[in-house]
């Protein structure tokens, strides 16, 4: 039992990790887009969208391990509509939609694993 409760620290704190270096990622691309740098923006766009991919993976197993629901359908909302802007090359509505709300999503995620 002690085991498990390890591991199951260790990979929040991994998550939390995880987490947090998506939000750095997420603020340097749209800090790109809302500087007008678009072209730069939608280069760096494919390793954030792997890296927000990543965690949100990392987020799915360990609502799994926990049984908790972490947002999971708020999640993929959001990635609906920031689909739609990428296929609109709508780059500022874009950068608004993981600016102010996968960020935030994610942020409260990262505050439920403390």
């Amino acid at each position: 039992m002690q085991a498990l409760m390890k591991g199951m620290i260790i990979n929040m704190s991994i998550l939390r990790s995880k987490i947090e270096e998506t939000i750095q990622i997420i603020d340097n691309n749209t800090d790109l887009f809302y500087q007008n740098k678009i072209d730069e923006g939608y280069k760096h766009l494919d390793n954030t969208l792997i890296k927000i991919s990543d965690t949100i993976e990392e987020v799915i197993k360990y609502q799994s391990q926990c049984g908790k629901d972490i947002q999971g359908e708020s999640i993929v909302g959001i990635l609906t509509e920031a689909m739609k802007a990428l296929e609109n090359k709508d780059a500022l509505l874009l950068a608004d939609i993981l600016q102010y709300e996968l960020k935030e999503v994610l942020e409260e995620v990262k505050s439920e694993l403390l």
